[in-house]
């Protein structure tokens, strides 16, 4: 597939089905690896709700105790983070 715009087209076509179908997005879920990162000190979200994002999906989540919501941001090793866990 050449066209560029034909294959975002097939990736959200195939994406809207498995978000359709529970039992696709389990599956769709397991596949994926997916890192929740949030601040234990976000005012914002809340690092409470990072911690039930993560329990839900289920899927791995790095928390900084002592940031807020722009850890992403704040975080020396951050990059570091998500370097690492794509590695593994």
């Amino acid at each position: 597939m050449n066209d560029p715009w034909m294959l975002a087209f097939v990736i959200a076509l195939f994406a809207l089905q498995l978000f359709l179908c529970a039992k696709a997005r389990r599956v769709w879920l397991r596949l994926l690896p997916l890192l929740v990162l949030g601040g234990s000190r976000d005012q914002v979200v809340t690092g409470t709700a990072s911690e039930e994002i993560a329990a839900k999906i289920p899927c791995a989540l790095h928390m900084y105790p002592h940031l807020g919501h722009a850890a992403y941001e704040e975080a020396p090793d951050f990059n570091q983070i998500v370097y690492d866990f794509f590695m593994e």
